[in-house]
């Protein structure tokens, strides 16, 4: 999907609430096929919110996590959500994560690639923001 995406002129990344330095130790470490942005500040997160764009859920860390010496989350750790934007601005598709009894506290409940690049296909047709998935 991601050559897919690029074939079409677009961009993929991924944002992590990890500290720049991980999210490219995992790009590596992994051989991903997108770079991966670290955010542990919320930066980007904050700023799509401020846009109005989508509001990413993210759970705090109320010291749970450092039990954990592999977490380095200072301001909490984000729950998946996916946004896609033309270069008008114009959102595509958008989806987010929230933890709840009803998706196994966060765990299931993906949107599929295929899925999401045929609502992008169709926003781009229709030239309208779309909702909330």
């Amino acid at each position: 999907m991601v050559a897919e995406v690029r074939a079409a002129g677009g961009e993929v990344y991924g944002v992590t609430s990890e500290p720049h330095s991980l999210a490219s130790e995992a790009e590596k470490a992994w051989d991903m096929s997108i770079p991966i942005i670290g955010d542990p500040h919320h930066e980007i997160r904050k700023d799509l919110k401020a846009r109005g764009w989508i509001d990413i859920f993210y759970n705090e860390d109320s010291g749970h996590l450092r039990e954990r010496d592999w977490t380095h989350h200072p301001n909490g750790y984000f729950q998946p959500a996916v946004i896609a934007l033309a270069e008008t601005s114009q959102i595509l598709y958008r989806w987010r994560c929230v933890p709840k009894y009803s998706n196994m506290s966060g765990a299931g409940g993906r949107p599929e690639a295929r899925y999401t690049w045929d609502l992008m296909r169709e926003a781009l047709i229709s030239r309208k923001d779309a909702e909330l998935d």
